[in-house]
């Protein structure tokens, strides 16, 4: 029982309203981001090993609600981003080079969903071939809560993502 009541207020001190809008505290601002930050890393970690496309739906919520809107359309519910990945890992031999990314914005909305814009570059051997790509996408805290502390970014999964590519690099 003390537990609980311990939790509520963490809870209260955590958030607060201003203008009917929830503010996070700034530690919790922080977690949040460092948590999808990791979330990113480990992403990138799988494409830059040599992981297809497919590798990385796990980081993605399995859902019909998923919606994932690339140049070619907008793909809706995860067996659509499902077989867009597959089609993609198909038609290519070998990863197209090293992915980074470059966040420009992540704003936590609440304590279990975030916004992030950014640029992912893919520089491949063959620099005619690499490319960049901006982003935005909203992360939603759908895991395992009572994942530890040092696994939480898994928790946070891609609901909404908008892809579209830049440029061609020269």
């Amino acid at each position: 029982m003390k537990f609980q009541y311990l939790a509520l207020i963490i809870m209260f001190f955590s958030l607060e309203k201003v203008n009917g809008q929830t503010v996070l505290s700034p530690k919790v601002e922080k977690e949040i981001r460092q948590e999808i930050i990791q979330n990113m890393d480990e992403e990138l970690k799988i494409l830059n090993s040599g992981g297809s496309p497919e590798a990385i739906l796990p980081f993605f919520w399995q859902s019909d609600s998923l919606t994932f809107c690339v140049p070619q359309g907008v793909l809706v519910g995860f067996n659509d981003l499902k077989s867009f990945q597959t089609s993609m890992a198909s038609e290519r031999k070998s990863p197209p080079g090293k992915y980074s990314y470059h966040l420009i914005r992540l704003e936590p909305m609440s304590e279990s969903s975030a916004f992030a814009v950014g640029q992912i570059n893919v520089t491949a051997s063959d620099p005619s071939k690499s490319f960049s790509y901006h982003f935005s996408c909203i992360f939603e805290k759908k895991g395992d809560p009572k994942l530890p502390k040092k696994d939480r970014w898994k928790s946070w999964l891609i609901t909404s993502e908008t892809i579209s590519i830049d440029r061609k690099s020269k």
